[in-house]
């Protein structure tokens, strides 16, 4: 079971060129502003201590998305990134990184998922505004626009099969590109790189 959600949670984010989920028409960046998943009324209301006290199996693995509490105890094991990256949100908001990881708003998929797994709603004060919350790939270098894009962040693209053989050496700006996080900023007159 666990694997046929797998397969189908990826074959739903990554299936589309331009990292859009055809069945809701909505564009991932509008995705990211909708509120978080799931009816409130008559939830708990918890505060972000309580859902630290949450991190194992043991006592239920809560995380927070903007307002909303979940436990996604039995999700873990199944989570497509693996079990280990999102245990990294373990009692803590999984804001930040769905703000890395844009492939969650890809699709309506995970905000489907997130929603069944709502079990209360964080206290008014408790709601704090991600510091990460700009854009962590806007300086992201420019990419050659004859790439064929299967995701623009983090950045999926691939040469066209028409020019693979236009040159015999593949030009830098051509080359596949599959980044998990944005590309880092190097000061070329500061940095250096020291092999033992």
């Amino acid at each position: 079971l666990l694997c046929g959600t797998q397969l189908w949670f990826l074959q739903r984010s990554y299936c589309c060129a331009d990292g859009d989920d055809d069945e809701d028409e909505i564009r991932p960046e509008d995705r990211k502003k909708l509120p978080a998943p799931g009816a409130a009324d008559g939830l708990p209301i918890y505060t972000r201590a309580d859902v630290g006290k949450h991190t194992t199996p043991e006592d239920g693995i809560w995380v927070t998305y903007k307002d909303g509490v979940y436990d996604i105890t039995e999700f873990v094991a199944g989570h497509p990134g693996g079990e280990t990256k999102i245990m990294l949100a373990a009692g803590k908001s999984v804001d930040p990184f769905w703000n890395i990881y844009q492939q969650h708003f890809n699709s309506g998929f995970p905000r489907e998922m997130l929603e069944t797994m709502r079990i209360g709603t964080l206290a008014p004060g408790e709601v704090v505004e991600d510091d990460s919350a700009a854009d962590p790939y806007a300086l992201d270098p420019l990419r050659h626009p004859a790439l064929i894009f299967h995701q623009a962040t983090p950045c999926n693209a691939e040469l066209p099969e028409s020019m693979v053989m236009e040159h015999y050496l593949t030009p830098n700006a051509l080359w596949f590109v599959r980044h998990h996080h944005p590309v880092p900023l190097v000061d070329d007159n500061s940095y250096k790189l020291e092999v033992k």
